[in-house]
């Protein structure tokens, strides 16, 4: 009888070794000597102390506490636990590929920024952002850090006092797995979890709606629908920008001339956004193919699709007016 539960107990234990491992997530992570900005994409199933005993290749891992406005380290126990949604600083005595196992979760929520510096994760796969589009897209954040390992120093993407976007040479974009510092000048929250950059969130149905718009926006130009594409407006739509004033019936002149052959049209991904409940400002990419040639393949930050209101329950294209006005509701830009 004892050896017949003996084998039963050693066979449970390869059956969980063997399909425990197999239905396990991975992330492969690539250390270069020195400090490695990372984030998870999955929830680690050791702590912070037990990664690095797993893997002699590291030799300190750290967190950066924006509230404290130190560092957190397995060094002196202050680092314990590690999870996705946050961004991590791995120092590593030499380069190496480790394999850290865990549970992908559906979605991180949520993320508080302080006023200051934060160590930003972006734990899921994001649609293209630079930078600079970044900070077009949110006042609030004066700049953005990335660490350069080759050159042991931050590559960094500014905004001054005027407004005017700084380059130290380049313009990253934010990839998945990595960590970020972002400096931000007054509390906000932070998402990643709709494929793109979100500040300050509503409600999940208000992303949604106006995810939809854009979906509407592309549908109607490729059916040719003007009728369509104008019902996302506002009827006191109103915009100023590089073309000059345009209202909506400027709008509606320039999307009737456009004539669309089946095999091409255009394509519309948001890439960041900054919400309230009664107004949105989105940076959204576009490509655009007419008559075989690319009119357009890039990220708008101050376009008149850009600036989106709740117009009496809806949400519409309603231009760059600082304060829009209208019956029913007075919508401030989360920019102002």
């Amino acid at each position: 009888m004892r050896k017949r539960l003996s084998l039963f107990l050693l066979f449970m234990a390869m059956f969980l070794t063997i399909f425990g491992t197999a239905n396990a997530d991975q992330q492969p992570i690539t250390l270069k000597q020195g400090f490695n900005f990372i984030s998870f994409t999955l929830n680690p199933d050791v702590n912070a102390a037990g990664l690095k005993q797993q893997n002699s290749v590291i030799s300190e891992i750290y967190l950066y506490s924006a509230a404290a406005g130190s560092f957190l380290s397995t060094f002196d126990g202050s680092l314990v636990s590690l999870s996705a949604g946050k961004g991590y600083i791995i120092q590593a005595n030499a380069g190496a590929t480790i394999t850290v196992n865990g549970t992908t979760p559906s979605s991180i929520g949520n993320i508080t920024l302080k006023a200051g510096f934060n160590l930003v994760g972006i734990s899921k796969t994001i649609n293209s952002i630079k930078f600079s589009e970044l900070i077009m897209n949110n006042s609030s954040v004066k700049g953005v850090y990335k660490w350069n390992s080759a050159s042991g120093s931050f590559i960094s993407v500014l905004k001054n006092g005027s407004g005017t976007i700084l380059l130290d040479g380049s313009d990253p974009a934010l990839s998945a797995a990595q960590s970020y510092f972002i400096y931000i000048d007054s509390d906000s929250s932070f998402s990643c979890d709709n494929g793109y950059i979100s500040f300050n969130s509503a409600t999940s149905a208000d992303e949604e709606a106006i995810r939809n718009i854009y979906s509407q926006f592309v549908t109607g130009i490729k059916t040719k629908n003007v009728t369509a594409i104008m019902a996302l407006y506002s009827d006191n739509y109103f915009h100023t920008g590089g073309d000059g004033t345009e209202t909506k019936a400027d709008r509606q002149a320039r999307y009737t001339s456009i004539n669309y052959s089946s095999a091409e049209g255009t394509n519309w991904y948001v890439a960041s956004m900054k919400i309230s409940p009664s107004s949105a400002l989105v940076s959204v990419h576009c490509k655009t193919v007419l008559d075989g040639t690319v009119m357009e393949d890039e990220t708008y930050t101050n376009d008149g699709t850009c600036y989106l209101a709740k117009e009496n329950g809806k949400w519409v294209i309603v231009g760059n007016q600082k304060q829009w006005s209208v019956s029913g509701f007075t919508a401030h830009f989360p920019d102002n």
